[in-house]
């Protein structure tokens, strides 16, 4: 039976109400989308497809409303809204026919039906939620406990069968909220004196959750879910792209892997220790653990941040050290951001070759420039030719991917080998493949690094 809530206030929650239901519902979930929020609220990608709003302002059969489904996870799929390139429907789009609305309950019946699920409807307070309220024995009104909310409430032509009554805040997170829902569960503190939590919850979703003094405006709480199992390669570039990714794994470079914060350098690592021989022990080093491996022969490693009246710190340097006693066959450090990048580069130049990381950079120049600055914090003393000669005999690739701001895909850009450095003691790189125009990656060079 398919449930709609609605509401007669911007602000009111229906969005965080709706979600909420479907994510902790026992049976499987669809989430519909009628408001243009769930998306950015659950922190998933920008939907690279149509949603039911361009579909209901369409003329096509009800059968493509499964090629819009996304899964969020085994059991919960969204329905997502779009309209065109915009957010979500705005006041002057025009009216879908009602026999749109008619066919879409339809289909959400027969959804139910053959998944033996639930339909949960976000219907903000627009047109959706009036259009869809005939058709739909379950209507939940979400409303805040005031009188302006009950008088609207009381003169909307939807008839509720139940009300729900969010919190006087709204939408807004208080402290004690936030710590008990996360800080607890985790095992960490969240409080005056740590307000601030960067952990991995039990499914292997990241959440950052800030509180007073340091959010200035309140409580704020980031949940960044990960796919469970990796994406393909090519799902990142084309054939040509690929034949030169596997070919740079076949030969045990020494891999980076640069790109702006959200741009996909994780979620390619993924893509790429997927390629790996079978045999093959992979030793995984990370922050928080977020990298979606299904090799068997794995050791995986996560840092431990200190308590303020617990254990000290294990941080990725301590970590760095601890796995080259491990034998790894392959040594993956999630991210290089401080002082483990000096053993990692290293233990890369020791005969542990085949080694993968990422690190955040404008493209591959800055990426060397970036841990060329990190190997000089952590080793003040060494001369800059010294380490600019250590990065040419260390590291092999620098492959950079970007998220596109048009249609939100992630591309892999360039790849390039480095080279040793210039006469003006400059990093050199020398490239491989580029993105050109058109959208396509051309070769330009050829591989020449072999360990």
């Amino acid at each position: 039976m398919a449930t709609l809530c609605w509401a007669v206030k911007g602000g009111s929650g229906t969005t965080v109400v709706t979600s909420t239901l479907a994510l902790e519902s026992t049976r499987p979930a669809l989430l519909v989308d009628l408001d243009g929020e769930i998306d950015t609220m659950l922190g998933l990608a920008e939907p690279d497809r149509p949603g039911v709003v361009d579909w209901l302002l369409g003329d096509g059969p009800p059968t493509q409303l499964d090629d819009l489904l996304i899964d969020i996870d085994d059991t919960t799929f969204l329905l997502p809204c779009r309209l065109g390139g915009t957010d979500g429907p705005t006041a002057s789009m025009p009216l879908p026919l009602p026999e749109r609305w008619a066919v879409l309950l339809t289909w959400f019946a027969e959804w139910e039906a053959h998944s033996g699920g639930e339909v949960w409807i976000d219907g903000g307070t627009g047109t959706p939620a009036t259009a869809l309220a005939s058709g739909i024995e379950q209507r939940w009104l979400v409303s805040r406990a005031c009188y302006l909310s009950l008088r609207r409430a009381a003169r909307s032509p939807i008839r509720p069968t139940g009300v729900l009554f969010v919190s006087g805040h709204g939408r807004q997170l208080r402290p004690k909220d936030v710590e008990r829902s996360v800080g607890a569960p985790i095992g960490r503190r969240l409080d005056l004196t740590t307000p601030i939590v960067d952990a991995r919850l039990a499914d292997g979703s990241r959440v950052c959750a800030v509180i007073g003094p340091v959010g200035v405006d309140g409580a704020s709480l980031s949940i960044r879910r990960f796919a469970r199992s990796a994406r393909q390669l090519a799902a990142f570039t084309d054939p040509i792209g690929v034949k030169i990714l596997i070919q740079i794994v076949e030969r045990r470079c020494n891999v980076v892997v640069s790109g702006a914060t959200s741009s996909g350098k994780t979620s390619l690592l993924a893509a790429l220790i997927a390629t790996l021989p079978a045999h093959e022990r992979i030793v995984v080093l990370e922050d928080t653990a977020e990298l979606p491996i299904g090799a068997q022969h794995v050791v995986r490693l996560e840092a431990r941040p200190p308590a303020p009246d617990g254990p000290p710190a294990i941080d990725l340097n301590d970590l760095v050290r601890t796995a080259l006693r491990l034998r790894p066959d392959r040594l993956v450090v999630g991210e290089i951001r401080g002082p483990e990048v000096l053993g990692l580069v290293q233990a890369m130049n020791t005969g542990h070759d085949g080694s993968f990381s990422t690190c955040h950079a404008n493209g591959p120049h800055d990426a060397l420039l970036r841990l060329e600055s990190l190997i000089l914090q952590a080793a003040p003393t060494w001369p800059l030719p010294a380490i600019r000669q250590q990065l040419a005999r260390s590291l092999d690739v620098v492959v950079h991917i970007s998220r596109s701001r048009s249609d939100g895909k992630r591309r892999l850009v360039s790849i390039c080998e480095v080279g040793v450095p210039n006469h003006d003691g400059e990093p050199s790189l020398v490239p491989i493949a580029e993105l050109r125009t058109g959208e396509r990656l051309v070769q330009v060079g050829v591989l020449q690094s072999r360990r």
